[in-house]
């Protein structure tokens, strides 16, 4: 071998020590830039199995789908074991699945689906759905166990605003006792603006009149309990024109309920 090719044969071989750690990097990171690429596909498809469960009556792919602590703090249902009002348990749901199930889930857009730890365990999603006629969006907080956990499970969430869409916006006004709004702004597709303007605690539960039998039905899942002096945004869409009621109907130390107060108003959607 000539003098020369000795030289270039010493660097090359100093380049390749100089550049390896440089491709095990590269590697390292394309495994890695993989890993955070296959689990934003798996949380968009265990958000997606989880309320496809909800709507095919499969409590446990249902349940499958959040953890303990998820489940007992969500704000998606605002469901509320009566008599004492706290949150349902999980080994609850039974009796919890019938009343949230009367309004069927259906997502729309999964957005913002990121990974927010290097060991690829604990993840984020912007989730937006109606149920029955309100629309919703909420940001889930999402974790996978290891060697506990087969699927991503929403352990938080919170709601996030809904945009109103150029959407006609009804402020309702709650105090002691009765709701104060503009009705002539009702319409089949509004916001509803609510706002605890009194010094108690009030809810707001929507009711349909049947036409033909006189009874009265929820058309939203839930009463939504507001503290005084808080305020909540409600999106409305597809409701059927005709005649509504507004109630109140939590109960004060008196044992008499707010809309055997004057808590309740009648109103009419065209």
């Amino acid at each position: 071998m000539t003098r020369t090719g000795r030289r270039w044969r010493r660097w090359g071989a100093v380049i390749a020590v100089a550049i390896a750690p440089c491709v095990l990097i590269f590697a390292v990171k394309s495994d890695a830039d993989h890993e955070v690429v296959k689990a934003r596909e798996e949380i968009d498809t265990s958000i997606r199995a989880t309320f496809e469960a909800f709507d095919h009556d499969d409590m446990h792919g249902f349940l499958d789908g959040w953890t303990d602590r998820g489940f007992y703090t969500k704000t998606l249902f605002r469901l509320l074991v009566r008599n004492d009002f706290r949150p349902w348990f999980k080994d609850e749901a039974a009796r919890f699945f019938e009343p949230a199930r009367t309004y069927p889930i259906t997502v729309t857009r999964i957005s913002n689906v990121m990974v927010l730890d290097p060991m690829v365990t604990v993840g984020s999603a912007d989730v937006e759905f109606t149920q029955g006629v309100l629309k919703e969006r909420h940001k889930f907080l999402l974790v996978k166990r290891p060697q506990m956990d087969k699927r991503w499970k929403i352990d938080d969430d919170t709601a996030l605003p809904v945009a109103a869409d150029g959407l006609p916006i009804v402020e309702i006004k709650m105090k002691e006792y009765g709701f104060e709004l503009d009705t002539s702004r009702l319409a089949r597709e509004m916001v509803m603006d609510l706002v605890n303007a009194g010094t108690k605690p009030h809810e707001l539960m929507l009711w349909r009149r049947d036409p033909s039998s006189g009874t009265e039905q929820p058309v939203a899942r839930g009463a939504y309990w507001i503290e005084p002096g808080k305020t909540s945004r409600l999106v409305f869409t597809g409701l059927e024109p005709g005649r509504y009621a507004l109630t109140c109907c939590l109960v004060d130390p008196d044992h008499r309920a707010h809309c055997n107060k004057g808590m309740r108003s009648e109103v009419t959607i065209e």
